[in-house]
């Protein structure tokens, strides 16, 4: 019976610990993947503890069994509760993950207090049992207790969140890891530490046995949550697990024959050799790592001037990724490979085109030539004339004389061609060693990866350079233009105000004479002058309207002039809104019956003074109901109204006319802008009306009233707050 108990033990200590290697190889980046495993690995201590606690005989190994079981325990609740802060997130703070480890480090220590927690441990015939003390035993539990209770919230709590969410796949998977924790956590804590405070210590196999519930589910949450490739952990941990495996076999069976064939008369120890397999994997998995530490040791006291390819490789990478600049370019990189090499120079030279030739500074332990110009004009001439087709090219092995003994002149070990697949963009000239050591191929592989970056790194660096040329020209054309444009604008200003100017003029002059013509015509409608005939009053009354019209037209014209040269005031006077409207619709009622149509307005009974200024309202009102009359189709109706809503005084005009066109509404009220349509209705309107309608009604605090849809007609008018217009009256 214990001998199936150990093994079933083991085995759940060996799933549990599979699994978290699974999820850790699948993806090493992600925080709860790490937490997980070593989650797993605490459930894998804690249960092979347990199994070999039963197992031994030995007190000291039972107590050090006891010692590791109860700390593993520990960290389960620890890690049960960091996990569940950082699944799936991983938005906890470290700080606070730190803080939570305390309390576990804590209770651990009480086992290497004397007389902590474990008073005694016993073995033998009577079976296994821990005396436990009773104080610390009681601090032990109730952390343990605490921290998985507190797991259990945090998983509660994240799957309310996700029901709120509407994520069902997450509900689900946290609602498995709950069961999981809830059955494990009962079961361990029942069994492994209710009971054996009681002194029943013949049960605590039984918490481990459920450990792999616990595990499962989580591990079920994260592969149905798709945060890791589960194929490629679970190749890693196959291989890993074969690896094992074999060696375990090649070291028993090395070791049991060992035995048989050296000492063929001793007793056989089985579970010494089990000692002796386990240290052999040690010892075969800790043979690398060793090696690793003392290959860099020496390679620090016999190799101190040597580099490391990929370091190099990686600053000449981001040399030519990062700089476009051609200079700092080629200073980073030649930077890298004179750290790297330690020559005794770099030059390099680069072609800005086929005839310009742009010259670097030579850069490394001492100077190239003091000409460099010659020298490279010379080398290049002997490279050229050799047709060398390799990019690198060391000067042991040229078989060209002349090239030869130019190198040789020179001092140069090595030349790079610095050329892409279809043009040459440059040289770099390598020195031999300080150290007077050869190249070797190491040397060589870094140079050819180097000529390939830097070819290209350079022919990007001139385009953009040439990019940046053209940017100063375009730049200088476009000062140009934009002086000559200020120059204009300028003259426009001056033309603009001599414009301003003639409007006021001639609408000051206009005034009279047509205010003369309003005057006589109202004079013959009254009959001040003899009787006459309907049809003569007719007549008369429109060339009345139309004088009207002109004077207001007239006004909009002094206004938007005053309005340009800051001289547009407000004349404020006690009005009586209500009776005006009624006045302009009385006279634009002849205009509307002759293109037959119909306005219906209702004057209030009762309405409020207001202190405004009543000229420019008159106007404003006017304009939106003429607006109306001429944007109308025929036998249409024009609804006009005039009210108090609580603190504002509310006046519309509806229309069921032509509208305003949807992508044009936003300029309606602009200067000189008039609708497409209303310019083929009305060819000859001024776009002016509707501009001072605004600018009036928002002097006086008011705003505009505006909805209109294409072909279905227009609403005009203005909301004006009593508060701000009333305030003369008060006084």
């Amino acid at each position: 019976m214990l001998t199936a108990i150990i093994i079933c033990l083991i085995i759940v200590a060996i799933f549990n610990l599979g699994i978290g290697l699974i999820v850790l190889l699948g993806s090493k980046d992600e925080r709860a993947h790490r937490i997980f495993f070593l989650l797993a690995s605490s459930v894998f201590l804690w249960a092979l503890g347990i199994a070999f606690f039963l197992l031994t005989t030995n007190l000291i190994f039972a107590e050090a069994w006891v010692a590791i079981y109860y700390t593993a325990a520990a960290f389960i609740a620890y890690l049960s509760l960091v996990f569940a802060l950082n699944y799936p997130e991983n938005t906890t703070r470290t700080s606070i993950m730190w803080l939570l480890l305390l309390p576990a480090i804590g209770v651990s220590a009480t086992l290497l207090v004397p007389n902590g927690l474990i008073g005694s441990v016993h073995t033998g015939a009577g079976g296994h049992s821990v005396q436990l003390q009773g104080g610390w035993y009681l601090l032990y539990a109730s952390y343990f207790i605490v921290y998985l209770y507190g797991a259990f919230l945090v998983i509660a709590a994240r799957m309310r969140r996700a029901v709120k969410q509407r994520d069902t796949r997450l509900h689900k998977q946290l609602k498995y890891m709950l069961i999981g924790m809830v059955l494990a956590g009962t079961f361990g804590t029942f069994f492994n530490l209710i009971v054996p405070w009681f002194g029943n210590y013949g049960l605590i196999w039984v918490g481990p046995l459920f450990s792999f519930l616990y595990i499962t589910t989580i591990f079920y949450a994260i592969i149905r949550h798709k945060l890791f490739d589960v194929r490629l952990a679970f190749a890693r941990v196959v291989a890993y697990v074969l690896l094992i495996v074999t060696m375990a076999i090649a070291y028993g069976i090395g070791i049991f024959s060992s035995s048989a064939l050296l000492f063929p008369g001793s007793t056989v120890d089985i579970w010494r050799d089990v000692v002796y397999v386990i240290l052999a994997l040690f010892l075969a998995f800790t043979f690398q790592p060793l090696k690793n530490f003392f290959d860099r040791i020496t390679d620090r006291i016999f190799f101190r001037d040597d580099y490391k390819l990929e370091t190099t490789l990686s600053e000449l990478g981001n040399a030519t990724v990062n700089e476009i600049d051609l200079r700092r370019l080629m200073h980073k990189a030649q930077q890298a490979l004179y750290d790297a090499l330690k020559p005794n120079f770099i030059s390099s030279i680069v072609f800005q085109s086929e005839d310009d030739h742009v010259m670097l500074e030579s850069f490394g332990v001492g100077d190239f030539v003091s000409d460099k110009r010659e020298a490279h004009d010379a080398l290049i001439e002997a490279v050229g004339r050799a047709s060398i087709k390799e990019d690198v090219v060391f000067k042991r092995a040229i078989s060209d004389a002349r090239l030869y003994q130019e190198l040789d002149r020179y001092g140069v070990a090595c030349v790079l061609q610095l050329r892409t697949k279809h043009e040459l963009n440059g040289y770099m000239f390598i020195g031999g060693k300080q150290n007077g050591t050869m190249y070797r191929n190491k040397d060589s592989q870094l140079l050819n990866t180097a000529a390939d970056e830097l070819a290209i790194a350079i022919q990007n660096a001139l385009r953009f350079e040439e990019i940046e040329h053209f940017n100063e020209r375009l730049q200088g054309e476009i000062h140009d233009a934009t002086a000559e444009l200020r120059q204009t604008n300028k003259k426009l200003h001056v033309l603009d105000d001599a414009k301003d100017e003639f409007i006021s003029m001639a609408s000051h002059q206009l005034r009279t004479p047509l205010t003369s013509v309003k005057g006589y015509l109202s004079m013959v409608l009254e009959g001040d002058v003899g009787k006459i005939t309907s049809a003569q009053r007719k007549v008369l009354e429109e060339a009345y309207t139309s004088a009207q019209r002109m004077v207001y037209l007239i006004s909009d014209f002094l206004n938007v002039s005053r309005i340009q040269t800051g001289k547009f005031v407000l004349e404020r006077t006690q009005t009586d809104l209500a009776a005006i409207l009624t006045d302009e619709i009385e006279q634009l009622r002849v205009m509307a019956q002759g293109r037959q149509l119909t306005i219906e307005y209702v004057a209030p009974s009762h309405f409020p003074f207001v202190y405004i200024d009543q000229d420019k309202f008159r106007q404003v009102m006017m304009n939106f109901i003429d607006n109306a009359i001429y944007y109308s189709r025929p036998n249409e109706k024009i609804i006009v109204s005039l009210t108090k809503e609580v603190n504002d005084l509310v006046f519309k005009v509806i229309d069921h006319g032509i509208g305003v066109p949807s992508q044009e509404r936003h300029r309606l009220f602009t200067k000189f802008y008039r609708a497409t349509n209303a310019r083929k209705q009305r060819p000859d309107g001024t776009g002016i009306g509707l501009f001072m309608a605004q600018k009036v009604i928002v002097a006086h605090g008011g705003s505009i009233i505006f909805e209109s849809k294409e072909n279905k007609g227009s609403t005009f008018g203005f909301r004006l707050p009593l508060k701000d217009n009333t305030k003369k009256l008060e006084k």
